[in-house]
């Protein structure tokens, strides 16, 4: 993985590629470009043919993690599967398995309000 312009990623993110990568039995995206924002929210592209993420990190760390899965669940799942079910089923399954402690819960909210479709799998991780 190399940067691109803007900033290479942080350690921790760094290390959360290399992690979910091993762990999915993936290659590690081509470039990682990181780069910075001073709203809270943080957002994220992936380019397929480029094994290519984009981070725009905002100021809240957890949502950093989460738009850093979610972009990751782009890299893992099959181009055809772009927000569809069985992309929120993997992308689930990863903010389950490798996110840090509330990430779940945070993210059931906020893909929920970004993505309609993601409401109906986020259902099966709400919290009582």
């Amino acid at each position: 993985m190399r940067p691109i312009k803007g900033n290479p990623p942080p350690e921790w993110a760094t290390a959360l590629i290399e992690r979910v990568c091993a762990g999915e039995g993936r290659r590690e995206p081509r470039q990682v470009q990181w780069w910075h924002s001073k709203d809270a929210y943080s957002s994220g592209r992936y380019w397929d043919g480029e094994k290519r993420l984009h981070i725009t990190a905002g100021t809240m760390e957890l949502d950093q993690e989460m738009v850093l899965l979610h972009e990751l669940g782009h890299h893992l799942a099959r181009p055809t599967w772009h927000h569809n079910k069985r992309y929120w089923e993997l992308t689930f399954k990863l903010y389950d398995r490798y996110g840090s402690y509330g990430l779940m819960a945070w993210a059931v909210v906020r893909e929920g309000e970004m993505h309609a479709k993601a409401n109906t799998e986020a259902e099966a991780y709400r919290y009582p």
